[in-house]
């Protein structure tokens, strides 16, 4: 059942750990952007309920419902595919590599930080470790 597990999480290639951050920035930014009251405004013709009917002008006021939903989907497959991603993470079974991974990926340190953070003793080392690993080898 383990390499069931691993295979079907074997698609997040290299882009789409890079993706982790960026998913932090957007998640962030549409949190903020729900946070504000969107109202929109309209007028329309009517009447009186009651004769005379005597036609009017009357503004229309709400909450822009649609606009609201799209952010929340958005929202929501964001923070869906960044769990996605944490969850991949926390599979790799070697803990230097999940380290590793970790660092690089969702801290956004380079590969130098990266090495110095582990105790390496060359960027190169921990870069071709990661990459072995992303890439299946």
């Amino acid at each position: 059942m383990q390499t069931n597990k691993r295979k079907r999480m074997r698609k997040f290639g290299r882009e789409a750990l890079e993706q982790y951050r960026a998913l932090g920035r957007e998640i962030a930014q549409l949190e903020r952007e729900l946070g504000k009251r969107r109202r929109v405004a309209d007028t329309v013709r009517a009447s009186s309920a009651e004769a005379p009917y005597l036609a009017h002008t009357v503004t229309i006021v709400g909450d822009d419902t649609r606009l609201r939903e799209r952010l929340e989907r958005r929202r929501r497959r964001a923070r869906r595919q960044r769990a996605a991603i944490e969850a991949y993470v926390d599979a790799i079974e070697d803990s230097q590599l999940r380290q590793i991974i970790r660092l690089r990926y969702m801290q956004g340190l380079t590969w130098i930080r990266v090495a110095a953070c582990m105790g390496c003793a060359t960027p190169d080392s921990v870069r071709k470790s990661a990459n072995r690993y992303i890439s299946g080898d």
